[in-house]
């Protein structure tokens, strides 16, 4: 700790800990073709996870905030499947393509000891672990619906808070894939890949924040300061504001117009500094699809000739040039989805000014004495 001391760590240990046991059965299968050139592999498997060792929360009376404990038992159950195949192969030029697939689904399928436990985020929202729900779920403010599963509504047209916080997005993909290829001709080399992941959601908490600050383009026509902005005017009779105000149709006001499926309502710096950001307590209009589709990687070498490296006593070498991450195709907007909050940690899902992914361009050279 600071200068030197020491100090007793928040989270209690437990003498009575049990190993965490896996249990999984798998099968699977390797096929090969047309004298090896193309080749296919499928995986299945069914893995059991039990006493596996959380830190969940203690009463802070017993000196701690937190304590090991065998909490949870998670099941996870998916398919990989992989294939290579050389396309065309002659004494100058060959043609290699290959990829993969994944889908998997796990859940918690018990969790007796606590409501949820928190893996990384903020106490309103965060990646936990809840019985029932994906391991790394996002959990938080979530809208009040009715049976049906439809928003449910005040007076003015405004969106209800459940009373609990919800699980309110699935960080877990629904497949991951990836394709690529590589093409050699003579001393030439070039290859690429390409990778996506499908049906993965993501906390957009800097949009919230954003919002609430009245900074997000989204709100730039709500900024009263700045009187060369547009001002919106509704041609809706009636829209109704978060302070429970009339705008009638054709008045100027600074603001948008949305609609929860009460009819529309104005969106003003009343709704944007309270429950429509976020620092809010309504977290789940902020979940989005965070698929994404990227190009991995390309790179081009050339293996130099022997007559060039040989009278400077080197057997062989290469030089090339590589890009990886040039290409992000998202709709989810701001940052890579696929960064972290929390980083490589067991959270996930998380955007809260989240540091950005990198593109980089290599260029190398390998000599082989």
């Amino acid at each position: 700790n600071y200068g030197g001391t020491v100090r007793r760590s928040a989270v209690q240990g437990n003498p009575d800990l049990k190993v965490e046991r896996v249990t999984e059965t798998e099968f699977g299968f390797d096929a090969r073709f047309f004298n090896n050139k193309l080749t296919f592999g499928a995986t299945y498997y069914n893995r059991l996870t039990t006493d596996g060792i959380l830190q969940v929360e203690t009463p802070p009376s017993t000196g701690f905030t937190e304590r090991y404990a065998n909490a949870a038992e998670i099941s996870n159950k998916g398919i990989e499947l992989d294939f290579n195949y050389n396309l065309y192969s002659d004494a100058d030029f060959s043609f290699n393509l290959f990829g993969n697939f994944t889908a998997y689904k796990n859940i918690v399928e018990k969790l007796p000891e606590v409501n949820r436990v928190v893996l990384n985020g903020f106490t309103s929202t965060g990646s936990v672990v809840r019985e029932g729900a994906p391991f790394a779920a996002i959990f938080g403010g979530a809208y009040e619906r009715d049976a049906n599963g439809n928003i449910a509504l005040d007076s003015n047209g405004f969106p209800l808070i459940d009373d609990e916080q919800q699980v309110i997005g699935d960080p877990n993909p629904d497949f991951r894939a990836g394709l690529g290829a590589s093409i050699d001709y003579k001393d030439f080399n070039f290859s690429f890949l390409f990778e996506t992941s499908q049906g993965n959601d993501m906390w957009g908490g800097t949009q919230g924040v954003l919002y609430y600050f009245g900074i997000h383009p989204d709100t730039d026509n709500i900024s009263t300061g700045n009187v060369d902005l547009p001002i919106y005017s509704t041609n809706v009779s009636g829209a109704r504001d978060y302070n429970n105000g009339v705008i009638p149709a054709g008045t100027p006001f600074r603001g948008n117009i949305a609609d929860f499926g009460g009819g529309p309502v104005a969106l003003e710096e009343s709704w944007y500094r309270t429950n429509g950001g976020g620092f809010g307590d309504l977290d789940e209009q902020f979940v989005k699809d965070a698929s994404w589709i990227k190009l991995r990687e390309i790179s081009l070498n050339y293996n130099l000739p022997t007559s060039l490296v040989s009278p400077l006593k080197i057997k062989s070498g290469q030089i090339g040039i590589s890009g990886r991450n040039l290409l992000l195709i998202t709709d989810f907007a701001g940052v890579d989805p696929e960064v972290n909050l929390s980083g490589a940690s067991k959270g996930r899902g998380l955007d809260y000014f989240t540091n950005p992914g990198t593109k980089s361009i290599l260029f190398n050279i390998k000599l082989n004495f």
